[in-house]
């Protein structure tokens, strides 16, 4: 997991099926969807005795939800660009027709 995530930081969701609630396990309808590119305006970590020292990205159109770190590809921002000029390709080791198990 990359620790080197800083605020306005572009984060590209790899995150595959719903996301869940870190402290019930109940899925949840909102959230980030793969292949989204966000910008990071929250770090945070996990208190949860579980998750504790757990990095979590929060979203400026998300409010306060927080949302685990590694289910994100970090994207070192170019300032001279614009987001339609990123060219991300994304890593062989992603199927679309994989699913990512959600640990709590």
């Amino acid at each position: 997991m990359d620790r080197n995530w800083q605020i306005g930081d572009l984060a590209l969701c790899i995150k595959q099926g719903r996301w869940r609630e870190r402290v019930t396990g109940k899925a949840v309808s909102i959230g980030p969807r793969a292949g989204e590119i966000l910008t990071v305006v929250r770090l945070d970590y996990s208190h949860l005795p579980k998750n504790v020292g757990q990095l979590l990205l929060g979203f400026e159109m998300h409010g306060s939800d927080l949302f685990a770190a590694d289910r994100f590809i970090r994207i070192n921002p170019d300032h001279s660009g614009d987001r339609e000029d990123l060219n991300v390709q994304k890593p062989q080791h992603l199927n679309a027709d994989r699913r990512y198990e959600v640990h709590s």
